[in-house]
């Protein structure tokens, strides 16, 4: 009487088959989830830049145009926890060449785990 059973060997192959398969997947489940921090630090970035920028537009007056935050120059602001991560935030203002415009350029670096 002949039994059709799997080999010692075929048992290991399947197994080892079945691991590369897995590492595979749990690659792609570690890159996503990357990923996703990755770009929810960006959107709260850009939030914090908003929370920043909003309250500079009071000063948008001829009254106190070279003074308060519209100053020309680097100015530099504490450090805002949110989630953990730390986000350093600074802006620069500057004259827009040509106008009597001035620019803003905020700067906003989340240190990366």
């Amino acid at each position: 009487m002949h039994k059709k059973a799997f080999t010692l060997f075929e048992i290991i192959v399947s197994l080892m088959i079945l691991a590369i398969c897995m590492i595979g997947l749990v690659n792609i489940f570690i890159s996503g989830k990357t990923y996703i921090q990755r770009a929810r630090s960006g959107m709260t970035g850009g939030e914090v830049g908003k929370f920043i920028i909003d309250p500079l537009q009071q000063e948008v007056r001829q009254d106190t145009w070279g003074t308060g935050g519209l100053g020309l120059g680097t100015h530099n602001l504490a450090p805002h926890n949110i989630g953990g991560k730390e986000y350093r935030v600074s802006y620069t203002v500057e004259d827009f060449p040509g106008r009597l415009l001035r620019r803003v350029i905020a700067t906003i670096v989340w240190v990366r785990d």
